[in-house]
C-alpha cells in the first residue's frame, strides 16, 4: 500500500483474517506503519497503490459510516473531549449505566471515576483530570463500548 505515486509502500504484502466479535491489536515498532493502517482502514487516507477487502469487499465501495463505525483504536497519545466521563466513553448516549459501570469496572477506572464524582465527573480539558495511562483506559472502554468489529 502506498499513500501517492513516487513514495516508497507504508506497507507491503499484509494479510490478516478476523473472524466476528474477535478483537486484535495491533502492534509494532515505531514507522513500522500501524498508524498507517489505521488511517486506510478509516478511509481517512486513500490508497493509490493496495487494496483491501472486508466482507469480501473493496473497502473503497463500503460505506464509510459503516466502516468507522466497526473500527476503534487506543492511540498511545490518548485524547479525551472535555466534558463527563459519559459523554467520553458514550458520545452517542446508546448505552444504560449499567453497561457504562460494567466497562469501567473491567478497565480498572470504576474507583477512580467514583472518586471524581462517577459518570458526571469532568474530565477536564483533553483528560487532564486523569493520568496518561487512565486516558488510555477511559479510551479502551469506549472501544469496548462501540463493540467495535472488522469481520471477514
Amino acid at each position: 500500500m502506498r499513500y501517492r505515486e513516487g513514495l516508497q509502500d507504508a506497507l507491503h504484502d499484509v494479510e490478516c483474517q478476523t473472524h466476528p466479535g474477535e478483537k486484535i491489536g495491533i502492534v509494532g515498532r515505531t514507522g513500522s506503519g500501524k498508524s498507517s493502517l489505521f488511517l486506510v482502514l478509516c478511509r481517512i487516507v486513500e490508497i493509490q497503490k493496495g487494496s483491501i477487502t472486508l466482507y469480501n469487499t473493496n473497502l473503497q465501495h463500503i460505506d464509510l459510516k459503516d466502516i468507522r463505525s466497526r473500527l476503534a483504536i487506543i492511540p498511545q497519545d490518548p485524547f479525551l473531549f472535555s466534558g463527563t466521563v459519559r459523554e467520553n466513553l458514550d458520545p452517542t448516549s446508546s448505552h444504560i449505566d449499567s453497561d457504562l459501570n460494567n466497562v469501567l469496572e473491567r478497565c480498572h477506572l470504576k474507583v477512580p471515576v467514583d472518586r471524581l464524582g462517577g459518570l458526571e465527573a469532568d474530565v477536564g480539558e483533553r483528560g487532564r483530570n486523569f493520568s496518561v495511562g487512565q486516558r488510555q483506559l477511559v479510551c479502551l472502554a469506549r472501544a469496548l463500548l462501540t463493540r467495535a468489529k472488522v469481520s471477514n
